[in-house]
């Protein structure tokens, strides 16, 4: 067995490596099918040509596997991970980003211009952006970060490295600005459980809304 095809872990979804409980937006796709499996190789390498440095350590990992290896492994994933990943809309995004950042040099366009390179990794790039961050405004933590609303509804902890990471991509991607701002200190972080540290709390319903906004916007 190769290296690359050691460094995964086949029982957890390949693309986050999060052992997360069965929902309606973790629950895993256990036989995935060869064409779904080559687009999110093909995604992956655009999305990190593209500078989204979040699939950085996927890339990595994947880069000596083919589709056919990653088969004859059970590979499994998260259908969430796998829609945020081959979205073509986050695609076309980040392309106009890497565009835009290429013909103006400006690195709050370009994440990152580095390729290969684990998504933990400091690089200059990322350093440069941290310092460029607004200063988080406050708000209430005892409410969800998304509504900042008494609606009724559950709260809960961001708990878990998947859960910093999905509300680091709404912060990345989303076009609400009030929200964008609070969930700067995730954004600017190259830490996943930056949101843990925060201490950031949700509603189930805000996130699905959320996530839903950020895929056909």
């Amino acid at each position: 067995m190769d290296e690359d095809s050691k460094s995964n872990d086949y029982g957890l979804c390949i693309i986050c490596q999060t052992n997360t409980g069965p929902t309606e937006y973790t629950d895993l796709v256990m036989n995935p099918a060869m064409s779904s499996v080559t687009k999110m190789i093909e995604s992956a390498v655009k999305r990190c040509g593209y500078g989204d440095s979040q699939f950085m350590a996927l890339k990595t990992r994947l880069q000596a596997l083919s589709a056919e290896d990653l088969i004859l492994n059970a590979v499994r994933y998260h259908r969430t991970c796998y829609s945020q990943l081959t979205s073509k809309t986050l695609i076309d995004r980040a392309k106009a980003r890497f565009e835009k950042g290429t013909s103006s040099g400006s690195v709050s366009d370009i994440r990152t211009k580095r390729r290969g390179r684990p998504s933990g990794t400091d690089s200059a790039d990322d350093s440069y952006a941290s310092k460029r961050c607004a200063r988080d405004q406050p708000f209430d933590k005892e409410k969800c970060v998304i509504c900042q609303d008494d609606t009724g509804a559950e709260l809960h902890d961001v708990s878990t490295k998947n859960m910093g990471l999905q509300m680091r991509n709404i912060g990345l991607e989303t076009s609400n600005y009030s929200l964008k701002v609070r969930l700067s200190s995730v954004t600017c972080s190259t830490d996943p459980l930056q949101a843990v540290a925060d201490d950031m709390k949700y509603h189930l319903p805000c996130l699905v809304k959320a996530k839903r906004d950020i895929i056909i916007f």
